[in-house]
């Protein structure tokens, strides 16, 4: 099997469907690249040529769908992370480095089968503006309204609504808006901490399990059950059991 390709089609088939397979992939190589880039770069930074063995370990440790508070170092009671919480003792812990890309599509999926009703992005109802958008969504003067629809959100948004009343441009990352943004977030994640919001803290996060009454024409959709922690214990292995 070739590699490439296979990783391609499993990896970028979550992306976009009206971008190119070869778009989609190189935009998870730009992502890798970057990391990589940063990586030599601390390691030449933190080189000693005359004492190879000051020279400062980095391991990367990336997950999917897993926050820092999901660990035994961050305080989560279920999962025991032995070797994770080592590191984090005798390294650094950051605890505000998330995913700069979020992967949900809050217009919901592209893919209709994914949806309860059987249309794509279901979180938007059917209707000609809607329609007209996704069928000229790759044309000029449609391309950015239909990313602002129907487009994962980037990880921040900050807007002026005195001089963009209607939010269409994202003031998140310029040079002016950094103690602003800086605050803001701040301020934001001082009220996740202090309403004990899953996503910070850890714990199951119980909306995603909520019941759905309305009506469901994909055969087989179904909300997935929410794990209890009896479950979940029983997946960890033996020596992780507390």
């Amino acid at each position: 099997m070739k590699l490439a390709p296979e990783f391609r089609r499993r990896v970028c088939s979550r992306f976009d469907p009206s971008q190119s397979l070869q778009m989609k992939f190189n935009t998870i190589a730009r992502g890798v690249i970057q990391i990589l880039v940063a990586t030599a770069t601390l390691c030449m930074l933190s080189s000693d040529p005359l004492s190879a063995e000051t020279r400062p370990s980095i391991l990367f440790c990336i997950f999917d769908d897993q926050s820092y508070a999901h660990t035994g170092a961050g305080g989560y009671p279920v999962v025991q992370t032995p070797a994770l919480d080592r590191i984090a003792r005798e390294g650094l812990h950051f605890t505000h480095a998330f995913c700069d890309a979020p992967t949900r599509w809050p217009s919901g999926e592209p893919d209709a089968s994914d949806c309860a009703r059987s249309i794509p992005y279901g979180e938007i109802d059917t209707s000609p503006t809607k329609t007209f958008i996704m069928e000229h969504r790759n044309e000029h003067g449609v391309a950015g309204l239909a990313e602002l629809a129907f487009g994962i959100r980037p990880v921040e948004e900050l807007y002026d609504l005195k001089t963009d009343p209607h939010p269409m441009v994202n003031l998140a990352g310029s040079t002016a808006m950094t103690r602003t943004q800086a605050s803001l977030r701040g301020q934001l994640f001082d009220h996740l901490k202090k309403t004990r919001d899953p996503r910070v803290v850890g714990g199951t996060v119980d909306w995603d399990y909520y019941p759905y009454y309305g009506l469901i024409s994909t055969r087989g959709w179904t909300v997935d059950e929410k794990p209890s922690i009896e479950e979940l214990r029983k997946h960890l292995p033996e020596r992780n059991k507390p």
